[in-house]
């Protein structure tokens, strides 16, 4: 920006000094930013669903005051049921103008995956017209690199590798929406590469990244009406057979659900599998009786925080992993995990 000072011109005089005052609100929490201390070798991801692209609640800001390597969309970015392409990118636009959110983006990685309310509507499928259509403005919003292969197959799955000093995080995330149907729940194809990608051995820790709940079990009576991989058993079983299999600890992320919550499931051999739910950012709703839940369930508007980091004396990759406030920031529950 070129700043100017015209005494004959009020007009530009005004906008030049707002947009003075902008930058030096962004240098400030730069130098804010550069200089809050960071574990030596820790990875710090925030993520997060069902995100209300007209509320702003302070959840940009405290994204941004968490000092994160990366941010994860975990779904629900946006509510956009039946929106046309241009309204879908005016959407997305209210929280990339967000001034905060654009700090984020400039210190932090961000990635993410969509639901069904970002995709197309509630509950929507493989069958939707226009997915391409949302492809492409979710790729615009997450601001995918033009040569990304992610343009060169259908749908969003992909995967990334986040390096600091001797720790490698795996990032899996899984396209929920463009293939389901009543045969399955993402696609032979997207099945071929998720069992290719998982075998990385060279990383330190997995996360696969499924916007609806991949561990939890709600009652038989709720199990129709609750989304989640419990519907359909024959995916639940593959996909779960795939993180036992792994060398690697693998834990799940995902949202959806309006709460947030802990699941562990324990195999007969004693091995143990976790999953972080995160949701909602601003739409919250009443928390559902769940079986394989661990500790308490959250549904103020939140987001997750996890810091990834390796003790080396013991081989052991340790978790920490905290549920806090969009609106302020202040810490709803803390779990820690050594795996």
């Amino acid at each position: 920006m070129k700043f100017t000072l015209q005494n004959s011109n009020k007009k530009n005089r005004a906008v030049s000094y707002n947009d003075l005052m902008s930058n030096l609100r962004l240098i400030f929490f730069f130098c804010l930013f550069f200089f809050q201390t960071t574990a030596f070798g820790t990875i710090t991801i925030g993520f997060g669903s069902c995100n209300q692209q007209g509320k702003d609640i302070g959840q940009y800001e405290q994204m941004f005051l968490a000092n994160l390597d990366a941010w994860l969309w975990l779904g629900d970015n946006i509510y956009a049921d039946f929106f046309p392409p241009l309204e879908r990118r005016k959407a997305y636009d209210k929280i990339k103008k967000n001034f905060y959110y654009k700090a984020l983006s400039q210190q932090s990685i961000i990635l993410g995956t969509w639901d069904d309310h970002d995709y197309a509507y509630n509950n929507a499928g493989g069958s939707y017209r226009r997915k391409e259509e949302s492809k492409q403005e979710f790729l615009r919003f997450i601001n995918f690199p033009k040569d990304d292969e992610i343009r060169s197959r259908p749908g969003i799955y992909y995967d990334r590798i986040i390096k600091k000093n001797n720790l490698r995080v795996q990032l899996i995330f899984l396209d929920m929406r463009s293939f389901s149907s009543r045969k399955g729940l993402i696609g032979e194809e997207q099945w071929d590469w998720l069992k290719s990608v998982i075998k990385k051995n060279d990383v330190d820790i997995k996360f696969i990244i499924s916007s609806i709940n991949v561990l939890s079990k709600p009652p038989f009576y709720l199990r129709p009406f609750i989304e989640g991989w419990h519907q359909n058993r024959s995916d639940k079983r593959k996909i779960l057979r795939l993180a036992k299999k792994s060398e690697i600890p693998v834990i799940f992320l995902s949202g959806d659900r309006h709460y947030s919550e802990r699941s562990k499931v324990v195999f007969k051999d004693g091995r143990e599998l976790y999953e972080f739910m995160s949701s909602g950012i601003t739409k919250t709703s009443k928390i559902n009786k769940i079986y394989n839940r661990i500790g308490e369930a959250i549904n103020k508007p939140n987001f997750s925080i996890i810091d990834i980091s390796k003790n080396e004396e013991v081989d052991k990759v340790e978790i920490n992993h905290q549920i806090v406030s969009s609106e302020t920031g202040k810490v709803f529950s803390s779990f820690f995990l050594s795996l």
